[in-house]
């Protein structure tokens, strides 16, 4: 069982920071595009652990466009691997 530090300590993780830069990347192009970024969620690595994957972080976006996890431009981040998992989740890890 992890502790409390341990999932603390995760949210340090430069793929976790990665997540939230890109969320936000969404969040402004479907603001400008006009459709509802309120679904969009970064996960933690508890909360990613929680619904069963493996990974440092998560985006989801179930009612985000059609395909978007494979129709968006994402630059790389030095250290910080990303994997789309299915249509709606981009996963992130540290390497």
């Amino acid at each position: 069982m992890r502790t409390r530090e341990h999932w603390d300590i995760c949210k340090e993780l430069h793929s976790y920071r990665t997540a939230h830069e890109i969320a936000l990347q969404l969040r402004e192009a479907a603001t400008q595009e006009g459709l509802d970024s309120h679904g969009l969620k970064v996960l933690s690595k508890e909360e990613v652990d929680n619904h069963g994957y493996v990974a440092d972080a998560q985006i989801h976006w179930e009612d985000g466009p059609e395909n978007w996890v494979t129709g968006i431009q994402i630059q790389s981040k030095c250290g910080v691997c990303m994997e789309v998992q299915n249509n709606y989740v981009i996963s992130f890890y540290d390497i």
